[in-house]
């Protein structure tokens, strides 16, 4: 099943208000802002937001793909991993 963009920013904000103490001073998060440059994501929550992604929805993210322009923002991320779903779709077949 493809989820759509609002689908996916949803479960990143549900990831990011429960494990960035960050994240939860806040009363919502920006979709088009970096988290990083906004100080709710360091390098290392980076890493394990990537290792989220990777492991809910069975895609593989490349490290050139770690960029302000590809996953700069919550848009920009639900827009790679909606691209990658894609992708996997076409690949393997509806589910």
């Amino acid at each position: 099943m493809l989820m759509n963009q609002e689908e996916i920013i949803r479960q990143l904000k549900d990831h990011i208000f429960e494990n960035y103490p960050a994240a939860r001073k806040r009363e919502d998060l920006p979709v088009d802002e970096s988290l990083y440059d906004s100080g709710i994501l360091d390098s290392f929550g980076i890493v394990e937001l990537v290792t989220f992604i990777e492991n809910h929805w069975s895609i593989w993210i490349e490290d050139r793909e770690i960029t302000k322009e590809k996953f700069g923002g919550l848009r920009k991320m639900a827009s790679l991993i909606e691209k990658k779903l894609q992708q996997k779709n076409l690949l393997t077949g509806p589910s």
